[in-house]
């Protein structure tokens, strides 16, 4: 997984969070989540790309051609 800047994109990389069927106390919630149903959406497979397309962005960007 890529940890630095050039892994964002303004898609994101996904979502996923759990649906729980109430609200949470700190001695319930363990048990909630485990409970829960898992909702996940993936990222557009584009977004994958985003590190390296960031890369090359800015491999390109800081090339000064002389006037």
């Amino acid at each position: 997984s890529a940890a630095s800047s050039d892994a964002h994109g303004q898609k994101g990389i996904g979502t996923s969070f759990s649906i729980i069927s109430e609200i949470p106390s700190v001695k319930a919630l363990p048990d909630l989540l485990r409970k829960g149903k898992l909702c996940k959406q993936f990222a557009p497979i584009l977004t994958y790309l985003y590190p390296t397309i960031n890369k090359i962005k800015h491999k390109f960007g800081k090339i000064q051609i002389a006037d």
